[in-house]
């Protein structure tokens, strides 16, 4: 036996949205039962938008399509819910720390960890690389850093942070794609990985320094088996594997401080084997909350994991709704201060101040 009805999902941006969100979505289960998981687009048949249990929206294009104002959520009837989802960072799209835009939807499925539905930029098919491909060695590697980008305006001025750093020409740092370059040549999505194979440190910033916003950068680096040089999360050490699996930025004080710890790991292979080591050990090994990033690469997929979290909401527990209500906004004051700290970071090094 199965639930009876299927939950019922209309996508109200369908627009340039990611793919998997239409049609039947196979496979899903509630607690233990079949579960019927459909999302429709109700343009196509405005009774879809009566009938739906939940309302979908892709928040940047929801965004992005009224030019950034503040829309209005319509649901058809007070038993609807409103489901925000984004994998975009909110120095980007600042409504999604908007209380007036955010109060308009009951649950959210974000890059945030605590959202109701927490979805990772972490995949299965990268668990499975590191865990299973054999690391080129140290002795393998060139020691000059890499960077890999194309998207040269960032919120976090990532190119004028690698810009000062190579500035030490003892460096060498190598810069492929659009950003920087000093190879004449760019790098497409599939062979960036096999360029950081090649190299003992890859420079990994994010785009933006907003809590909890880890993205395939930091994981394509895991992949690779280079030590990463990584700027982002100011909680990335919540996320990590291991507190040593990176080269974390915020915790040197100037570019020439950085300079050092980059030379000191790339010029010794005990050093950088250690930043490596954790590849090597066991899951249940590591940091609890990485563990759980990976455990979920492996479970239900998120359109099913959305039908049932919404399923829940139908069948009387209300909690999550509630949960949203009296929190959505996440951050905490500290993390709050961590992440002014960045952008304070950002323009001393925009108008070459001295490192805060």
């Amino acid at each position: 036996m199965g639930v009876n009805n299927a939950v019922l999902i209309s996508v109200m941006t369908p627009h340039q949205f990611i793919g998997g969100f239409e049609g039947n979505i196979s496979g899903c289960m509630w607690h233990g039962q079949p579960l019927g998981c459909q999302f429709v687009v109700p343009r196509r048949n405005p009774e879809l938008h009566m009938q739906s249990d939940a309302l979908f929206y892709h928040g940047p294009n929801l965004c992005m399509a009224n030019n950034f104002r503040r829309v209005r959520v319509v649901k058809s009837n007070n038993r609807q819910l409103a489901v925000m989802m984004t994998m975009e960072a909110s120095t980007n799209y600042p409504s999604f720390d908007d209380p007036v835009f955010m109060d308009q939807f009951d649950l959210e499925m974000s890059y945030r960890r605590e959202s109701q539905l927490p979805v990772s930029y972490l995949r299965e098919d990268q668990v499975e690389s590191w865990s299973h491909d054999p690391l080129v060695p140290f002795e393998e590697r060139s020691d000059s850093p890499v960077y890999v980008q194309s998207n040269c305006q960032t919120m976090s001025g990532r190119d004028a942070r690698v810009r000062r750093l190579m500035e030490f020409h003892d460096l060498g740092i190598r810069s492929f794609g659009g950003c920087l370059n000093t190879e004449g040549n760019s790098g497409t999505k599939e062979d960036k990985i096999d360029i950081y194979r090649r190299h003992k440190i890859c420079i990994v910033i994010e785009n933006s320094l907003v809590t909890d916003y880890v993205t395939e950068k930091l994981y394509d680096a895991f992949v690779a088996g280079c030590v990463p040089l990584y700027l982002g999360a100011p909680n990335i050490a919540d996320v990590l594997p291991d507190p040593e699996a990176i080269i974390d930025y915020r915790k040197f004080g100037s570019t020439a401080m950085l300079r050092k710890e980059i030379l000191r790991v790339s010029g010794s292979k005990s050093v950088w084997e250690s930043k490596v080591a954790w590849r090597r050990r066991p899951l249940d090994q590591l940091n609890p909350n990485f563990q759980a990033q990976v455990q979920r690469t492996k479970g239900p997929s998120m359109q099913c994991q959305l039908c049932s979290m919404l399923q829940d909401v139908l069948a009387g527990n209300r909690s999550l709704v509630q949960q949203f209500r009296s929190g959505w906004q996440y951050r905490s004051e500290v993390q709050k201060e961590m992440e002014m700290s960045m952008l304070v970071s950002k323009l001393a090094e925009t108008l070459e101040l001295p490192w805060p």
